[in-house]
């Protein structure tokens, strides 16, 4: 008779970020978690989620499956309670649980006996670009990142270079950290699939015609340097006058300073913003149609766009910074997301150059190929499996 004690493989995971907005980091974590209670049908996940209506679609798809079951915490949530339920509050939810998964960042405040810890971390913004986020939430990471990464088992990121500034930043053992890269959400490259007219049904919606011809850039936040974007696309129109350049921004902050760069720029009225939230389709229509994709972030933990932009055949211009040279690699061109000129250069190349344009989308096209959500999961049950 075997005398060893019993392994608890049951696994809870924190989707309390879930419920806020649908925005880039609500997806990575409905995509990793969907693909990880799929790929592991056998294994018991728990997913802890804060006073719970019952109304949202992407925790409702993960309870239809029938290893997933639900631990709904009581409540009232603000701002403040939301933190409480991830340092204390989801304590609760570990009763029988093997392995707590935290998709993001944070760990309880305390150890729960026979519960192994395991954190991702997407990116380091507040620490390397501490200028392009917060005081408040720059005072939140400083207090918090550190102890909880200490209190993991094992810890998760999205590139190499996230690992390394980890290393860096907090004395961590190489060996306590894997990088997992992230996955492409398939949806979101079927652009095949939309008709010729509907692209441009949709994309009359954001003031395009036909004729139109378009750079496309992020607008979401300060970090994503529309600034340099702006300043490129003003010397590329000193030669070529026919482009446009499309911001995509819905944050009211982001609109108002983006309004304010447009006022010292030449070329305004060649400049389009979004002011709204775009949807997948919406996104996939711009991608399509863009001469290029221009993603000059100061600080990137992946750079998921530029994959979304490959996806949809729309060449990448890219920083030679952070996480995205791995990302990137040889399918697109890296420029440095300080140098306007050299981005500028960058677009004048992809535009004139049909060859350069077209080989551009054929590797883009295989590079995304490396990254699916499948992969992801597997890596990570892997690390889930070896914690226990």
């Amino acid at each position: 008779m075997d005398s060893r004690p019993k392994v608890n493989k049951t696994i809870l995971i924190n989707l309390r970020l879930l419920q806020n907005p649908y925005t880039g980091v609500q997806s990575y974590v409905y995509n990793l978690v969907k693909a990880l209670v799929q790929a592991s049908p056998k294994t018991e996940f728990r997913v802890a989620v804060f006073s719970y209506d019952g109304k949202n679609e992407y925790i409702e798809d993960l309870l239809a499956n029938k290893n997933v079951s639900l631990e709904n915490i009581p409540g009232h949530r603000n701002i403040f309670t939301e933190i409480l339920f991830d340092h204390l509050y989801v304590l609760k939810a570990m009763g029988g649980v093997g392995v707590y998964f935290s998709p993001v960042n944070i760990l309880p405040l305390f150890r729960k006996k026979d519960v192994k810890y395991v954190v991702g971390v997407l990116d380091l913004c507040t620490f390397i670009v501490p200028e392009t986020t917060t005081r408040q939430l720059k005072l939140y990471y400083d207090l918090v990142l550190s102890p909880s990464l200490k209190r993991a088992d094992q810890i998760i990121t999205i590139s190499d270079n996230t690992k390394k500034d980890l290393r860096r930043l907090f004395k961590l053992d190489k060996a306590k950290i894997t990088t997992i890269p992230l996955g492409v959400d398939e949806d979101t490259g079927k652009s095949s699939h939309i008709t010729e007219s509907q692209i441009w049904r949709i994309l009359k919606k954001i003031h395009l015609n036909e004729e139109d011809k378009y750079f496309l850039t992020a607008g979401t936040s300060i970090r994503k340097n529309v600034d340099s974007a702006l300043k490129a696309f003003d010397i590329f129109c000193e030669t070529k006058k026919d482009a446009k350049l499309v911001i995509v921004v819905k944050d009211p902050e982001m609109i108002d300073y983006i309004g304010a760069l447009l006022k010292k720029t030449k070329h305004a009225g060649k400049v389009i913003l979004t002011g709204r939230y775009i949807t997948k389709t919406e996104l996939m229509a711009l991608y399509t149609k863009a001469i290029a994709f221009v993603y000059c972030s100061y600080y990137e933990g992946f750079g998921l766009p530029v994959l979304e932009a490959m996806q949809n055949k729309c060449p990448v211009i890219a920083s030679n910074t952070s996480s995205l040279p791995e990302v990137v690699g040889a399918s697109g061109i890296l420029v440095d997301p300080l140098d306007t000129n050299q981005i500028s250069d960058a677009m004048h190349q992809i535009d004139n150059d049909h060859t350069l344009r077209s080989e551009l989308i054929k590797k883009g096209l295989e590079k995304v190929k490396e990254f699916s959500w499948a992969k992801t999961a597997g890596r990570l049950l892997h690390i889930l499996d070896k914690v226990i």
